[in-house]
Formats: structure tokens, C-alpha cells, sequence
């Protein structure tokens, strides 16, 4: 429970009132504090926190790289150091728009990978500049595309994509039997495109294009 915890804590509980009919809040927060003493110092987190390193990896490979991020992620350095290796590749493609904004933020710097529904595009990159503000270390994408759905947006976050990228997979989901929308095609390679390894894939057909560039 960090100081913000303990500020809203305070504040959510009842208070007691002095002799002079004045509200205090120094009761709540000194349980507060109590409180958060009491959760470093549990057995649980003393006996996690004493494993080897090498041991963390035992157990973490049983998890989902979301699941890591909603339970570990935060705690302190040495477990961000130990999970880095589990989340940075991330699949939020079934994750709702409160998770995404209550988890992801402070992982975006070191995702590497992510994997994401047409529908949470704007949740993850509410502006096109947080692409490279905020995913420094982000080279890999796969977007579940869904045509007929605002394509202009979708259009101006593959001019910003192509140019960050080294791959990109697109799981299109269309009605026609067109495999590939040739005006996504070719944007996708023009000259200043910096993507080295490019697939469409149709989940109607399951059709699949590969295109490997140097």
C-alpha cells in the first residue's frame, strides 16, 4: 500500500471526533500505516521474496504474461528485474479497457511485443506520439485488423507503425474473400517502411502471406 493508498484509505474510513467536535484523520492513518507494515512484513511475501532468482523462473512460466503484470509488477525492483523476461512480450487481446488502463501504463516502456483486438487500439495508443513517447522498446505487433471499422484511424496508426516496426502481423478479419487490402499492402511497403518481417493472415480462409525483407 504506497502513501496515495493510505491518503485515500484515510479518508474513505470514518473518522473520530476530538473535544472540540473536530474531525481527525490521524486514528485512520496510523491504521493505515500499520496495515501496510503488517502486509510487507507476512510471511507469504518474506518467503517469496527469499527465493534464489533462478527459482522465480519455476513458477512464472505457469503464469500468463498478464498475470504477471496484475500481480507482481510494481512490488519493488528486484521483481521487476526477475518478470521483465515474462512481459515483455504481452498478449491484452481479451483484456477490457479498465484492465489496460489500470495495468499496462506502467509497462509500456519495456514491451517489446504486444498483441492486441482492433477494438483497443485507441485504449492502448490514445495518441500517435505515445507510440514512440511511451513504447521505446516496442518492435513487434499483432493487431486482430477489422476492416470497415474507422479505416482512416487505422490508416494513420500504419504511417506511424511502419516506421517503428520491425514486424508486423496482421489477422485480418473481412467479409470479402480479398486476402489482403491492397491499399494497406502498399503502404505497408513503401521506401520508408522500416518492417523486416511482414504476414497477413485471414482468420475467414486462414489464408496466410509471409513477406521477408532485409
Amino acid at each position: 500500500m504506497n502513501e496515495s493508498t493510505v491518503h485515500i484509505y484515510s479518508k474513505k474510513h470514518d473518522v473520530k471526533e476530538d473535544n472540540n467536535g473536530v474531525a481527525s484523520t490521524e486514528s485512520c492513518s496510523t491504521k493505515a500505516t500499520d496495515e501496510r507494515q503488517r502486509k510487507e512484513k507476512s510471511p507469504t511475501k518474506s518467503k517469496l521474496m527469499s527465493l534464489a532468482n533462478e527459482l522465480f523462473d519455476f513458477f512464472l512460466i505457469y503464469l500468463s504474461p498478464c498475470d504477471i503484470v496484475q500481480s507482481l509488477s510494481g512490488i519493488n525492483k528486484r521483481l521487476n528485474l526477475l518478470i521483465y523476461h515474462f512481459i515483455h512480450r504481452i498478449d491484452v487481446s481479451t483484456k477490457k479497457k479498465q484492465w489496460l488502463n489500470k495495468h499496462l501504463l506502467s509497462i509500456q516502456p519495456l514491451v517489446t511485443r504486444i498483441k492486441f483486438d482492433h477494438s483497443e487500439l485507441q485504449t492502448l495508443f490514445p495518441t500517435t506520439t505515445i507510440i514512440h513517447n511511451q513504447y521505446h522498446c516496442l518492435k513487434s505487433i499483432i493487431w486482430n485488423y477489422q476492416f470497415g471499422h474507422d479505416d482512416r484511424l487505422s490508416i494513420s496508426y500504419l504511417n506511424i507503425f511502419k516506421i517503428k516496426l520491425l514486424s508486423l502481423n496482421l489477422n485480418l478479419n473481412s467479409d470479402n474473400d480479398e486476402i489482403v487490402d491492397n491499399n494497406i499492402a502498399l503502404l505497408l511497403l513503401q521506401n520508408d517502411s522500416l518492417i523486416e518481417n511482414l504476414i497477413f493472415k485471414d482468420n475467414n480462409s486462414y489464408n496466410l502471406l509471409w513477406f521477408s525483407f532485409k
